[in-house]
């Protein structure tokens, strides 16, 4: 094994990932889960995905999702990242797993429309956290899924969003995509008005949901009419999510803010 590097697991695979520079939530706990992070959602999503086709990875991060849709599932993989930091890992994760033929990194933000974002941190101990904001922060150019999946020549399978609050932009400009190749969509949505304005955008396409994972909801949504709406359940656990954070939500913050949760 290449120095500065450990193995995580799963099932009967291994890949590698950089040893941690600094202290980040998200790579801390692949290195001491010794497996994926979000394991649970990343094994459903294999259930109901199957290669060939591509996987969007938006707010790749570090490469976990990235990782996983394209050195388990078998998928070309497009992996969207703005931050400068998080990107540089990224492409070490690729390189390190031998994926440069399988998966396409891409340093841009996400948007509605072709343009430039400013990107900004409130929690330094979490490096997934960056958002879309104002003020001081990096200025990245940003593009739409549209324009990135206009001349793929395989259909989209999979879109992960998880981009800060920021999710309704993403699927305005990824709408033409979605009509046409209906792909399974995971998205990370952390209120019921966050669920529901992003449901209003995709559910004229013929989507609904079905299914809820991870701390903060990342909600499954089918589009094809291939799994049983879900509505009920999405709903039900998503009022309870929102009553779990009313009374721990403060301290949550504080936690996720020093890269503790």
């Amino acid at each position: 094994m290449t120095s500065g590097t450990f193995q995580i697991a799963f099932d009967d695979r291994r890949f590698v990932f950089p040893e941690p520079q600094d202290r980040d939530h998200v790579h801390g706990k692949i290195k001491s889960g010794g497996t994926f992070y979000e394991d649970g959602l990343l094994r459903y999503l294999a259930g109901k995905v199957s290669a060939p086709g591509v996987a969007v990875d938006c707010g790749a991060n570090i490469g976990n999702h990235t990782l996983f849709f394209a050195g388990v599932m078998g998928l070309r993989t497009l992996a969207v990242e703005p931050v400068e930091r998080n990107f540089r890992i990224l492409e070490r994760v690729i390189d390190l797993n031998g994926l440069g033929g399988t998966v396409e990194v891409v340093r841009k933000a996400l948007d509605d429309h072709e343009g430039e974002v400013v990107m900004t941190l409130d929690s330094p101990g979490n490096h997934g956290m960056y958002k879309v904001g104002e003020g001081s922060g990096a200025t990245v150019p940003a593009t739409t899924l549209d324009a990135l999946c206009a001349d793929l020549d395989q259909s989209v399978k999979v879109i992960k969003i998880d981009v800060e609050g920021f999710q309704d932009q993403v699927i305005r400009g990824a709408l033409r995509m979605l009509e046409r190749d209906k792909p399974l969509i995971a998205a990370e949505l952390a209120s019921l008005d966050e669920y529901s304005s992003f449901l209003s955008l995709i559910q004229p396409l013929g989507y609904v949901p079905v299914e809820v994972f991870n701390r903060t909801p990342t909600i499954i949504f089918s589009g094809d009419g291939a799994l049983s709406d879900g509505t009920a359940v999405v709903e039900a656990k998503m009022r309870a999510y929102e009553r779990r954070m009313r009374v721990a939500g403060p301290v949550q913050r504080l936690l996720q803010k020093v890269g503790l949760a």
